[in-house]
Order: C-alpha cells, then structure tokens, then sequence
C-alpha cells in the first residue's frame, strides 16, 4: 500500500551512513548499501534501532550524492572500505 510523505521536524541527530556516488536510477544500489550498514552495526555488537534513511547531499541531473543511513546514539566504528 503506498503512503503519503509525513514531515516531521527534529532537532540534531546523530547518524552511521554509507555515501555513495549514483546515478539516476539507483534503486539496485540502496540495499547493497543498507547490507554495508547494517554489517557495521553487527560488527560492533549495536541493535540497529533508529530511522532508516536516504539523504540526498548533491543532486547535479542525473548524477547524485546520497547517504543510506540510521539515526543511533550509539558508536559504531568507521571502516575503510
């Protein structure tokens, strides 16, 4: 069932993303990233329990910036790759 977009404003939030460089369309490219970002969640022993997100940092037509990411407070480490 589709739903309709809700705002919802809120103060600073901390967050892990992954960045990825795209291109329009990107759908294939998302739950790679979300895999990548719910790994780093595991490999630090933290319960992903925040809001998935995909936020979108550059948008130059049909190249695009975005971040797959999830609100935390907690710390999970950065790789390298």
């Amino acid at each position: 069932m589709l739903t309709m977009p809700e705002i919802v404003e809120w103060g600073p939030k901390s967050y892990v993303a992954v960045r990825l460089p795209v291109v329009i369309p990107f759908g294939q490219e998302v739950d790679p990233a979300f895999e990548e970002l719910f790994e780093a969640f595991a490999q630090a022993g933290v319960e992903p329990d925040g809001v998935e997100f995909i936020k979108f940092n550059v948008v130059d037509m049909p190249r695009l910036e975005i971040e797959v990411g999830m609100t935390t407070d907690a710390l999970v480490p950065l790789s390298a790759g």
